[in-house]
């Protein structure tokens, strides 16, 4: 067991304590922390599991701020034909496999926040991407995507407004495989 001290950490026990009034004050500790992450972040676990951040799933937005806590990468798998991202469903960083051609529509973009896509052409590639109008790219037009099977295009969007996301070409071609 180790202990804090304001000069660092040992292995020393605190003068006057045992080993239970320590451990019982830590655990209390942690537990009136999780207590206040669960209202914060409006999640549930169980009230003396360790505050993990795999506990957390999707967005978490702090009052209304738009700033979140944890986000992972939903892989929406292999799509293809009309798809459609609803970021409040999605989150902020979601990964596509293409199979086919595909045609995005996008839905509750918050301004304030960044969505990344990461799109991967799949073993056969020449998979083509349209996009909505509301997404705008630098020079008005959307650029071109490599299409080599098994590479992976990065896009990042920046909501202007509810409706209007400015698109950022983040690479192409990268080789993952």
């Amino acid at each position: 067991m180790a202990y804090v001290y304001t000069d660092g950490v040992n292995t020393a026990k605190p003068a006057g304590s045992d080993t239970a009034n320590v451990d019982d004050d830590m655990r209390a500790i942690k537990l009136a922390y999780n207590e206040r992450l669960n209202d914060v972040l409006g999640v549930t676990w169980a009230s003396d599991d360790p505050v993990l951040p795999s506990k957390i799933k999707g967005v978490a937005d702090f009052y209304g701020t738009g700033k979140q806590a944890v986000q992972a990468v939903v892989d929406l798998g292999n799509i293809t034909g009309t798809v459609a991202i609803d970021f409040d469903v999605r989150g902020n960083y979601i990964k596509a496999t293409l199979t086919g051609n595909v045609t995005f529509t996008v839905s509750n973009m918050r301004p304030g926040t960044t969505y990344v896509l990461i799109l991967v052409q799949d073993g056969t590639g020449g998979r083509t991407i349209t996009w909505p109008s509301g997404i705008r790219w630098p020079g008005g037009t959307a650029p071109t995507f490599n299409t080599t099977a098994n590479r992976v295009s990065l896009v990042s969007i920046v909501p202007f407004s509810s409706t209007i996301g400015l698109a950022f070409f983040g690479g192409t071609n990268f080789n993952v495989s």
